[in-house]
């Protein structure tokens, strides 16, 4: 018979990303996360927004949930060393957000003013579009930059401020 942990492996092992959300949140309840700004992204309109990166996947699983805002010019940044079509949700994100999607520095997908959900199942943005990294802002940053499918990016590393 298999112990519990390694039927729990199993089970991770077969469930798709945005699942795994989910049933990690769960399990295993914690405070909003707050990482370092080490990067910054700049449109080719010379506007930049700060942004906190989420490595590793514990830090993307987090996200921005349960934060009860987000400031002007400041976002989160998760980056894939494999481009993925996996998507984002809402799940336990308290305030609406506009989310970026990128490939090879440039938008190919923009979300806009996504609602919080408070449960399941919830919508899943960029699901089926390829990308290697996704910036997540308060709703309404994408309108207020003027953001565009299309526009070039770049981002930058800066020293994290501890």
């Amino acid at each position: 018979m298999l112990s519990k942990l390694t039927l729990l492996n199993h089970i991770l092992q077969i469930i798709t990303f945005n699942s795994m959300h989910s049933i990690l949140l769960n399990l295993y309840p914690s405070p909003p996360q707050y990482l370092p700004v080490t990067a910054k992204l700049c449109f080719d309109k010379s506007v930049c927004i700060k942004l906190e990166v989420a490595r590793t996947l514990e830090e993307k699983t987090l996200g921005l949930k349960k934060r009860q805002s987000l400031q002007r010019n400041y976002g989160m940044l998760f980056e894939f060393a494999k481009p993925s079509s996996s998507g984002f949700w809402m799940l336990e994100t308290y305030s609406p957000l506009d989310m970026i999607f990128l490939r090879e520095n440039k938008v190919i997908y923009l979300a806009q003013n996504l609602p919080v959900c408070k449960g399941l199942p919830c919508p899943i943005y960029g699901q089926g579009i390829l990308f290697d990294g996704v910036v997540e802002l308060a709703a309404g940053e994408i309108k207020r930059l003027d953001i565009k499918e299309g526009d070039n990016i770049k981002i930058y590393r800066i020293k994290a401020n501890y």
